[in-house]
C-alpha cells in the first residue's frame, strides 16, 4: 500500500487561506519559499506579491 507524507503546517495554512477566499497553491508556494528563506520567488501569478504582504 502506498504511503502519503503531509506537511500539516502547510496544509492547515493553505486551507485557511482557501477558506478566506484565497488560493491554496499561492500560500503553499509562499510558505515553502519562506521556510527555505528564499531571496526570490518567480511566479506567473500576478497577485502573488499582494498575497505575500497580506499573510506575512
Amino acid at each position: 500500500m502506498p504511503s502519503v507524507e503531509i506537511d500539516r503546517t502547510l496544509l492547515e495554512a493553505g486551507i485557511g487561506l482557501l477558506m478566506a477566499g484565497g488560493d491554496f497553491a499561492n500560500l503553499v508556494i509562499l510558505a515553502e519559499a519562506d521556510r527555505v528563506k528564499a531571496d526570490y520567488v518567480a511566479s506567473f501569478v500576478e497577485n502573488l506579491a499582494a498575497t505575500l504582504e497580506k499573510f506575512r
